[in-house]
């Protein structure tokens, strides 16, 4: 199935060396004042899997800043969807059904928060495509499966980088 990149709450820049034997099929820079919209979806006012994730992505949280892409997260009161009140804010961008590819080497550079970030899980994912899924009825998580390149469990009990493999059974 073609995969979709997710990003979550953190800093991504681009990689900057070239492979060889390898062909590049997608890269930004983060050069313009905008992250691009042609390719990046900006979550806005949208939860990933309430009630277990206490904040809310707005768009707010999503700029670009000195050829960064800045996912940022902060402490504050907001409502969301139904009037449900949310104590965190975050970013979330995907590249969900603009670009996908099933096979491939994918990279980027990230810079993480702090060990004693604790509750802050980022996270560079791989996901089923929804238009080129053979997985029927859906390519939902977890149905579809998905790829971590990394999550990042920010806290000093288990502080980690780890990555792996999940599927429905």
């Amino acid at each position: 199935f073609g995969m979709v990149a997710g990003f979550l709450l953190f800093l991504l820049v681009p990689a900057v060396q070239s492979k060889p034997g390898w062909r590049l099929t997608f890269e930004d820079d983060f050069s313009g004042k905008l992250i691009n919209e042609t390719v990046w979806n900006v979550k806005h006012n949208e939860t990933h899997c309430s009630p277990c994730e206490p904040q809310l992505y707005l768009r707010d949280e999503v700029y670009v800043e000195a050829g960064n892409l800045v996912l940022r997260t902060r402490r504050r009161d907001v409502a969301g969807p139904d009037h449900q009140l949310f104590h965190f804010t975050s970013g979330w961008v995907d590249t969900k059904e603009r670009f996908f590819q099933r096979f491939g080497r994918f990279e980027a550079r990230v810079s993480l928060p702090a060990r004693n970030s604790t509750g802050i899980w980022p996270a560079f994912w791989l996901m089923p495509n929804p238009s080129t899924c053979t997985v029927k009825p859906s390519c939902c998580w977890p149905i579809g499966g998905e790829i971590d390149i990394f999550e990042y469990t920010a806290n000093e009990v288990e502080n980690g980088i780890f990555g792996s493999y999940r599927c429905a059974v």
